[in-house]
């Protein structure tokens, strides 16, 4: 074997055995405590794992990188159980889930543009004051700041962005976040990943 091929082939072998041990089993990547940026494309999270730990301080970033023309707004949620509504041939996708993993958290929001809505049912909102963070003329009203099924959710229009971070609550266990948008049908596109709480 030439030198050039024995390069080659060690680079590919080093590449191989990293991608082993950097990425589990599901082929997708693990966002860990700290700083995540989370991309949203349609219609998936990327990271679509994270791990977080009780207590930890988390600082998420989300991107809508739509890639549909025209571009699609994407919402972030996290919970567990999805709601599920009667409809008139049975049971349908709701928006949201029945149990809220940031129920009662302070969730601080730190900057953004496209946000075009936030909900907080009893999480408190502090930092920048989120009609700053909307499209120039657009006004969600008070009245859409809480509403059952949705404790924190945030819509980012394409090519918007929001960051926000909280204190991961003592909640251990699997969660999920989500995106219910298109009256749930997002999320029955896949647009969905898991939270894993674990203890101290």
């Amino acid at each position: 074997m030439s030198t050039r091929g024995l390069v080659v082939a060690t680079i590919v072998a080093v590449v191989a055995v990293v991608g082993v041990f950097a990425w589990p089993g599901t082929g997708a990547p693990v966002a860990r405590p700290g700083e995540t940026m989370i991309v949203m494309d349609d219609f998936l999270f990327s990271p679509n794992r994270l791990e977080w730990r009780v207590g930890d301080t988390v600082t998420i970033t989300v991107l809508n990188r739509s890639s549909s023309q025209p571009g699609a707004a994407h919402e972030i949620m996290f919970g567990r159980r999805p709601l599920r509504e009667e409809g008139v041939l049975g049971p349908v996708q709701g928006d949201g889930f029945e149990e809220q993993l940031l129920d009662g958290a302070t969730i601080e929001l730190l900057a953004g543009d496209g946000v075009t809505m936030i909900m907080a049912e009893t999480s408190r909102l502090t930092g920048v004051d989120p009609m700053s963070l909307m499209p120039p003329g657009m006004d969600m009203g008070a009245q859409a700041m809480t509403r059952p099924g949705m404790d924190f959710m945030a819509v980012v229009a394409p090519r918007g962005s929001l960051t926000f971070r909280f204190q991961v609550p003592d909640r251990p266990g699997d969660w999920e976040l989500g995106c219910f948008a298109g009256d749930g049908q997002h999320y029955l596109n896949g647009m969905k990943g898991v939270v894993t709480v674990t203890s101290r």
